[in-house]
């Protein structure tokens, strides 16, 4: 009976430390993958191309994605660094020149951009021409990825760099 109840509670401690997937939502829709390609170091408002590469892991297609410049806070330490990509009005970020391939909406602001379906497997590139802050000094912003029919499927990655004159 010791042994039963022993490796009874011994099984529930190990499914315990596993928990769910992180990668899979409540759903079991799996999250995008995020990597971003821009200068470690970039010259005061010089105009840099970001690359952001999503991929689809699956399961479960994506009827339409945004990528999101938010604000980030301030690392242990370290003073807030100034944003990279500040928000607009207009439907329009000054810091970003041109975005490829062209959404098919953009938020009030012009930090967040909507594009359209990437099926599950897929990947696919989104390039930002952003001009660099004239503030020397760190410049950062969180990408945001989400599913645009299900928020909860989404993933963030830092975009940072260090403005000199």
């Amino acid at each position: 009976m010791r042994r039963a109840l022993a490796a009874a509670l011994a099984g529930l401690v190990l499914a315990s430390c596993f928990g769910p997937d992180p990668n899979l939502t409540e759903s079991g829709k799996g999250k995008p993958d995020v990597t971003v390609d821009f200068p470690a170091r970039v010259q005061r408002l010089s105009v840099e191309s970001a690359s952001i590469t999503v991929t689809n892991p699956g399961p479960g297609d994506m009827s339409g994605f945004s990528i999101e410049f938010s604000l980030v806070g301030k690392a242990a330490g370290e003073t807030v660094p100034t944003p990279l990509v500040a928000a607009g009005s207009g439907e329009k970020s000054p810091s970003i020149d041109g975005v490829e391939p062209e959404p098919n909406a953009v938020s009030l602001e012009g930090v967040r951009f909507v594009f359209g379906s990437l099926p599950e497997g897929e990947s696919t590139e989104v390039r930002f021409q952003i001009e660099a802050p004239d503030e020397p000094g760190v410049a950062a912003n969180a990408v945001i990825v989400s599913d645009v029919e299900e928020v909860e499927r989404s993933r963030g990655v830092r975009l940072v760099t260090e403005v000199t004159r």
